[in-house]
């Protein structure tokens, strides 16, 4: 990693740790509920763990829009944890590697927000 990047890689690490808050708080909400793991939020087994949650989105007994936000949330943050793995591991592209980081996280927050909305309205009709 360049020298310099220390800042915007606790930045970001911060900001990962947050939105996995969300989706596994979210993931708990679910129709048939998911755990996921606790302890290192940045961990292998987490991301396997929440590309999984995205991987079995279709079968989740969810309304379309639902499945597709619980996809987009799982793979926006897979994104960014993937980008972070690479970037405290590889010398090159951090920048476009933290754009990229960036970009999954905001993804995962929007896709949040609309899937928080899915699962009100569930709540609301039963």
């Amino acid at each position: 990693m360049p020298e310099g990047d220390e800042p915007k890689l606790g930045s970001l690490v911060v900001h990962l740790e947050r939105v996995y808050a969300d989706v596994a708080a979210l993931c708990l909400r679910l129709p048939v509920a998911v755990k996921l793991p606790t302890g290192n939020p940045l961990s292998q087994e987490t991301r396997v763990a929440v590309g999984r949650v995205a991987e079995t989105a279709p079968k989740m007994p969810l309304p379309i829009d639902g499945i597709h936000e619980l996809q987009i949330a799982c793979l926006g943050w897979l994104t960014a944890a993937e980008m972070k793995h690479l970037i405290t591991n590889e010398k090159e592209l951090t920048e476009h590697r933290f754009a990229c980081a960036a970009l999954g996280l905001i993804t995962a927050e929007g896709a949040l927000v609309d899937l928080r909305i899915v699962l009100d309205d569930l709540r609301h009709w039963d």
